[in-house]
């Protein structure tokens, strides 16, 4: 499966990501959490991409994407739809992990897509920023810092991301994380959740240290259609790490969200 490369511009710079499938709907677009970027689903690409267009994104302000501003919620939502218009896509399922899954709410409350399914991948509707991690940021603590997001958030300790953090301790962007907290601290979701009225798939591992997964699983209570799935691992990034176990799980939700649609279709004609 061939995964390409593209850019395109929006107001405030330019928005890199990368694209994969063919462009039967669904489409697909994964959005990463704070501090990440489109490198974390390589594995969601290169599988889901022999289904469906498959999209995943380096938000503004994160990876190869530039924004001459302060990257706000709405850069984020404006790189999105702007992407999925450059794709032509109409129909998506958006999966959202930690702040991404935040992101993936606020689109879905503005209705500027056509969102037919969310996944929410550890995280909650009010995310919790730990007290220390917030220090660190504000000490401009880089090492310290990275520690604590390599400890916390990756559990094998190896591969790519983990390597790479590693190297790039010292050219971390400090600016760009405390902006990431401070969008985190404004989102809280709570009231959305019970007006939501598509398929949601909420999963988390059940050692994460970074949202514990009880704060994932509890938001199955208010969403009406929703499906909880639990993974016996450690780790904040199950659909990286475990990228066969979290593949498998959406697959199964893909498909039921696909025959809902079918079956509604089918009452309509």
């Amino acid at each position: 499966m061939t995964i390409e490369s593209k850019t395109v511009t929006i107001a405030c710079g330019s928005v890199w990501y990368r694209v994969s499938g063919i462009g039967h709907a669904p489409a697909l677009v994964f959005i990463h959490g704070a501090m990440g970027d489109s490198r974390l689903y390589r594995h969601q690409l290169k599988h889901f991409g022999k289904r469906f267009r498959t999209i995943s994104l380096d938000l503004p302000g994160h990876g190869r994407s530039e924004c001459a501003d302060v990257p706000s919620l709405d850069h984020f939502i404006d790189a999105i739809v702007r992407v999925c218009g450059e794709e032509g896509v109409g129909e998506v399922i958006i999966a959202g992990h930690s702040m991404g899954g935040g992101i993936a709410l606020e689109l879905y409350k503005r209705r500027v897509l056509d969102v037919r399914g969310i996944v929410l991948v550890s995280t909650a509707p009010v995310l919790p920023v730990p007290d220390g991690l917030l220090r660190m940021v504000e000490e401009n603590n880089v090492e310290g810092f990275n520690d604590v997001l390599i400890g916390s958030v990756f559990s094998k300790k190896i591969g790519l991301l983990v390597e790479l953090a590693r190297k790039g301790a010292p050219e971390m962007d400090m600016e760009m994380i405390r902006n990431d907290i401070e969008i985190c601290r404004g989102m809280d979701y709570s009231s959305l959740l019970g007006r939501i009225d598509v398929p949601v798939l909420l999963i988390a591992n059940r050692g994460d240290s970074v949202v514990a997964h009880g704060k994932t699983t509890g938001m199955a209570a208010s969403i009406p259609d929703s499906q909880v799935v639990v993974f016996d691992f450690d780790g904040h990034v199950p659909f990286f790490e475990y990228g066969a176990e979290f593949n498998a799980t959406l697959d199964i939700f893909i498909d039921r969200v696909m025959h809902r649609a079918a079956a509604s279709a089918a009452r309509l004609s």
